[in-house]
């Protein structure tokens, strides 16, 4: 349990550290707000690092300046770090959608893929618009509901070629 404890945490360091690449953080009680001020992705809400109680008076706080901001109310968080975001935020009204939390094996050769398919790690010079659509197009339609090729898209921030660049963003690309 040790050793997942340390991974949650490692995570949770990068996703309060990755939104700073690219918008402005204001700290509203126990939360940090990302706001991006520009085109591209709008972030959200998250547990500030070390915050350990959350009241429905600071999750209203945050949802007024999103809404000042006319940004969606949107909070994330890891669950096994901060449970009780999730029933403080239901508490004032906001539907929750759990998602599980995906980490990739360190060795890219340790994952097996059907014959015919070639999974790489995408490379800052490859065509991000082009990869990025298949995420676009999968968290515009929840569930397996298909989605079109005229879903709509999140502009990219030039943020998101320099991130993988640095290696602080990886992704992986499968093809037929």
């Amino acid at each position: 349990m040790l050793a997942d404890l340390a991974l949650l945490r490692h995570i949770d360091a990068y996703l309060d550290a990755a939104p700073r690449t690219g918008a402005r953080a204001e700290e509203i009680g126990p939360f940090t707000l990302f706001v991006n001020e520009g085109r591209g992705w709008r972030y959200y809400a998250r547990p500030t690092p070390g915050a350990t109680r959350f009241t429905v008076a600071a999750v209203r706080a945050v949802r007024e300046r999103l809404r000042e901001l006319s940004q969606p109310e949107a909070f994330e968080w890891i669950t096994e770090l901060t449970p009780e975001v999730g029933a403080t935020a239901e508490a004032d009204g906001m539907r929750i959608v759990r998602h599980p939390l995906m980490v990739r094996p360190g060795d890219l050769g340790s994952v097996r893929v059907p014959d015919g398919v070639e999974v790489a790690i995408v490379d800052a010079d490859d065509d991000l618009a082009s990869i990025n659509a298949v995420a676009d197009v999968a968290f515009a339609h929840p569930g397996t509901a298909s989605g079109s090729r005229d879903s709509p898209r999140q502009p990219r921030p030039r943020t998101h070629r320099a991130r993988t660049r640095s290696r602080s963003n990886e992704a992986a690309c499968s093809q037929d």
